[in-house]
């Protein structure tokens, strides 16, 4: 469990690089890093219950650190889930995984849900805008 939950923790590095210039190079290092330690769990565990026990493992090394940190530590956990885990998963053909993990999330803190977005969606949703102009996108 302790390698899948590097996948979320510690986010930061990960985070950093979600840059126009810098998110696909991370995202394909983020896939080639993790998508194996996935696809071994799920050949053991059923999504539902790896969704379970992975945001178990989440909760308690989040009881861990200081209580003021743990709000910041449980959004930094949300934008990994939305931005490298989940797209991940529906790239590698895991949309239950990926589904099962947001509904649970949304089960443990219904205020604070999220959506699953593929990886195209949010690598070409960067815009490129000067003084507050957007610019055309050449792709």
């Amino acid at each position: 469990m302790i390698g899948l939950l590097d996948a979320i923790r510690p986010g930061k590095p990960w985070l950093d690089r979600f840059t126009r210039r810098d998110y696909e190079e991370a995202f394909r290092e983020y896939g080639d890093r993790f998508a194996p330690l996935f696809r071994t769990a799920l050949e053991e565990t059923a999504p539902d219950a790896l969704a379970v026990s992975l945001l178990d493992g989440l909760e308690e090394a989040r009881r861990k650190t200081r209580l003021w940190d743990r709000s910041v530590e449980r959004v930094s956990e949300k934008q990994m889930m939305v931005v490298y885990l989940s797209p991940m998963l529906l790239q590698q053909g895991w949309e239950a995984l990926a589904r099962s993990l947001r509904e649970e999330w949304c089960r443990r803190w219904p205020k604070d849900p999220y959506d699953i977005a593929p990886y195209d969606v949010l690598r070409y949703g960067f815009r490129s805008r000067i003084l507050g102009i957007d610019l055309p996108d050449r792709r």
